[in-house]
């Protein structure tokens, strides 16, 4: 009986420690809950802190890019400015010289209506200047005379110059082509005959003339070129006095030059 009472009061002892060390438990229990609950309020509050960081960090990157951005844009603002402010200076110099040059051009005319005034009111001295005109030589002329003609017996195609084997009726033509005039004569005309005698004065010629002789065989219905003959006058020509000219189908011409 004894031993009950005491098992009894060991038990309650044992009872009372063990709510004790439960009472313990639970109080470091919620301590260790409360800390717990402090770690996780804390590191969430390191995360924000440090993801509020990083949104710092890039905001300020940013800032420092615009920055860096309106530098450069000033920088190129800057250049222009002052290519622009050359450009006035260089603009302003040259509307002063234009202004410089046009003021020397003002001047000058100035001096030159002076001058052309001081011309006009000055009387007029016509000088004459005194021209010696070279000594001119008188030029040599003469009379062309056409004296006889020669012709050959037939046509330079072997045809007769008439028909039924007829002679040829001479006639000679001349003209003249001068420096203010031309001018032309002829002979009469000689009848069936391969040589003629005219003896006829035809025209005044002068160094310089140009003169065109023709023989033709002068018919009635019509005429056949002989012979033709260009030659210029000169002053030995004149000299010479007498020619004996062949052409075309004319054996000889002789002319003569009297003066």
């Amino acid at each position: 009986m004894t031993l009950v009472p005491a098992l009894i009061g060991i038990t309650i002892i044992a009872i009372q420690m063990y709510r004790d060390v439960l009472g313990r438990s639970d109080t470091e229990l919620r301590g260790l809950e409360t800390k717990q609950s402090a770690d996780l309020t804390f590191e969430s509050q390191i995360v924000e802190v440090k993801e509020e960081n990083a949104r710092l960090r890039a905001t300020a990157e940013q800032l420092m890019n615009a920055h860096q951005t309106l530098q450069e844009e000033n920088a190129e603002l800057r250049a222009k400015l002052s290519n622009i402010e050359n450009q006035a200076t260089t603009l302003e110099r040259d509307v002063a010289d234009a202004r410089l040059e046009m003021s020397q051009t003002k001047a000058t005319m100035r001096v030159v209506e002076d001058q052309l005034a001081a011309e006009q009111r000055r009387p007029m001295i016509n000088i004459e200047p005194e021209v010696t005109l070279p000594e001119r030589k008188p030029k040599m002329s003469a009379d062309l005379v056409i004296k006889s003609v020669s012709i050959a017996s037939t046509k330079e195609n072997g045809d007769p110059w008439d028909a039924g084997q007829g002679r040829p009726d001479p006639m000679v033509r001349v003209e003249k082509s001068g420096l203010l005039f031309g001018s032309d004569d002829k002979t009469g005309v000689e009848k069936d005959t391969y040589y003629a005698t005219f003896n006829y004065k035809s025209l005044r010629l002068e160094e310089g003339d140009k003169i065109t002789i023709s023989v033709y065989d002068e018919d009635f219905a019509d005429r056949d070129l002989v012979g033709e003959y260009t030659k210029e006058i000169t002053a030995s020509t004149l000299q010479a006095r007498t020619f004996d000219w062949p052409f075309g189908q004319v054996k000889s011409l002789v002319v003569e030059f009297e003066p």
